[in-house]
């Protein structure tokens, strides 16, 4: 998942089929409404951790499988 600062993100999934959409942040949650390959009706929400580079922490992925998010400096 790559996060753009006008809002706007691109991911690859597991399976390594792309997608795009735009993010925004809830309180403390990072929000992705999905733009495509389909639009998606609601915005998928995950808790985040304050810090810098190398900061990580476990979530959930849209499917409830649990996953580990780090935050990794710009491209």
């Amino acid at each position: 998942l790559w996060l753009n600062a006008d809002g706007s993100y691109r991911a690859q999934g597991r399976r390594g089929k792309p997608s795009s959409g735009k993010w925004t942040v809830n309180g403390a949650s990072l929000c992705l409404k999905q733009r495509k390959p389909i639009p998606g009706p609601l915005s998928y929400c995950t808790p985040t951790k304050q810090g810098g580079d190398g900061t990580s922490w476990m979530g959930k992925a849209v499917t409830g499988e649990r996953i580990r998010i780090e935050l990794v400096a710009g491209r």
